[in-house]
């Protein structure tokens, strides 16, 4: 009897179940699929995608409980990513990423922190993959201090906010025309606080020099006059001075030694057996982070096995020092942990045999060093492992043939002693056609330079005198015609000639 009842449960059970759980598809009016995914007691639950009518998915993501959840995904009409939104509960919770599309490449365009659907912590813009910005927010609201960033990666310029609006910028580390600094130069420390602030004039320091500590409390105050100090003033001590931790075995022995700056650890420290001998070691930064671990004598070098890490605690190289020199075979690594490139030191200079390796883990160069320089064959692939550049170096320069495969285009090279001579061609590999043919005499082009459509319509015409434009350049339409005549006189440009009609030049 309970046995009856139990299977009868059983199968109620799974009814239920398979009847609350079913995939849901939705269409658009012409029947192409809008949406898909898991429907529960009549309503969106787990993973579900939409998608645009022709097919492409719009975005993607979780449910849980009917809520968004975890990372949703967005897409353009052409497929490229647009943002990645982290949620809990229904509401953005975490990283908003969006991204932007430039030529075909994209490029991560924001990071934004969200806190139950508002904006609170900091945002980061970048330009082309580059940092430009970060910003605070506060309750969704611009507040208090920002940074710009330059090209370089520079902080440019210091902006306060207050309930979004901007009441103060002040541009800094920045270069005259010639690059030397200029005006108000400011390093940080990692907690945003300002380290050192300076004024340059023409590439010299002119004026005050302030120096804070780690909580922006002033330390020192000097002054300058064209890099020569004419008076300093120490303001308060640094109570964070560093200072060396030693351990014993039985009060006589050394066991450890190391330096730390109030409780974090920094610089090189030590680790001795009963016998007095190092036996190994970490390395530290200066914000108390691991970056190397192995053995350093005494006289500071580095002796035998080292492992060198990422911020993040993941390796980054790994080798073997003699007397602090790199010796026998290192391998280095990418931050996701795969191999990136591998091969030997010689006192300290690369030799042998090398590999560069993609993150994916496919070939992408193979090379022989003697003494530190490029000697012998040289191979780089593509991701697909076809040969894209291949030829020869004798002592870092480049010599004999050489091939390049640049998408369509396949380029016949020849050097000497790493100048371009003779001979180059370059060819449509589909259309099997002329791309173009030049010559070089010591690196310098020479004659004429012909440039092909893969139509086989002549693209432009190039003459060269002693290595400098000469003459007249012409430069054709696709389907043939005459579109204009550059003229050159001593090597520069002298005048541009172009088409008025198809009957002759204007």
């Amino acid at each position: 009897m309970n046995n009856k009842l139990l299977l009868i449960y059983f199968f109620v059970f799974f009814y239920c179940y398979s009847y609350s759980q079913e995939i849901g598809t939705y269409y658009y009016s012409d029947s192409t699929i809008s949406a898909q995914g898991t429907i529960r007691n009549g309503k969106p639950d787990g993973y579900w995608k939409n998608y645009y009518p022709s097919g492409i998915v719009k975005s993607e993501g979780k449910r849980s409980n009917f809520e968004l959840d975890s990372i949703w995904k967005f897409y353009s009409e052409q497929g490229f990513i647009q943002s990645e939104i982290s949620y809990f509960e229904g509401k953005k919770n975490g990283e908003f990423k969006e991204y932007i599309v430039e030529n075909d490449s994209i490029y991560l365009h924001s990071i934004t922190m969200y806190v139950n659907d508002i904006k609170h912590g900091k945002a980061y813009i970048f330009s082309k993959g580059k940092l430009q910005k970060i910003i605070p927010y506060e309750q969704n609201k611009q507040q208090g201090q920002s940074f710009e960033f330059d090209a370089s990666g520079e902080i440019s310029a210091i902006v306060v906010y207050k309930n979004n609006e901007i009441v103060s910028k002040q541009s800094i580390n920045r270069t005259n025309v010639q690059g030397e600094k200029q005006g108000t130069w400011m390093e940080f420390y990692p907690n945003g606080n300002i380290k050192t602030e300076a004024n340059y004039s023409n590439g010299k320091l002119h004026g005050l020099y302030k120096l804070f500590n780690s909580r922006q409390e002033l330390l020192q105050v000097g002054n300058y006059d064209a890099d020569s100090l004419v008076y300093a003033s120490q303001i308060m001590d640094d109570f964070e001075e560093p200072f060396e931790k030693k351990e014993w075995y039985n009060d006589s022995i050394l066991k450890f030694k190391g330096t730390y700056k109030d409780i974090v650890p920094i610089g090189v420290h030590r680790f001795y057996n009963e016998k007095g001998e190092i036996v190994s070691g970490l390395l530290y930064d200066s914000q108390g982070t691991v970056i190397g671990k192995g053995i350093t004598l005494e006289n500071g070098k580095k002796q035998g096995a080292w492992i060198f890490y990422f911020p993040d605690g993941t390796k980054e190289s790994e080798g073997s020092f003699l007397n602090d020199e790199k010796t026998g075979l290192w391998k280095f690594y990418y931050p996701s942990g795969t191999i990136k490139q591998e091969g030997s030191f010689t006192r300290n200079k690369i030799s042998g045999f090398w590999k560069w390796y993609s993150e994916t883990g496919v070939l992408r160069k193979e090379e022989n060093y003697i003494g530190g320089k490029k000697n012998g064959l040289s191979v780089q692939y593509d991701e697909q492992k076809q040969i894209v550049i291949k030829g020869l170096y004798i002592d870092d320069k480049q010599h004999d043939e050489w091939i390049y495969k640049t998408g369509d285009i396949i380029t016949k090279a020849v050097y000497e002693y790493g100048d371009k001579t003779k001979t180059w061609e370059s060819h449509y590999s589909s259309a099997k056609t002329l791309q173009f043919r030049g010559s070089y005499y010591m690196g310098k082009p020479k004659g004429k330079h012909v440039y092909y459509y893969n139509n086989g319509k002549l693209e432009h015409e190039e003459i060269y005198k002693n290595g400098k434009p000469a003459k007249a350049w012409s430069y054709y339409s696709y389907q043939g015609e005459l579109l204009y005549v550059v003229y050159y006189k001593k090597g520069v440009e002298d005048k541009i000639v172009t088409v008025s009609n198809k009957h002759g030049l204007q």
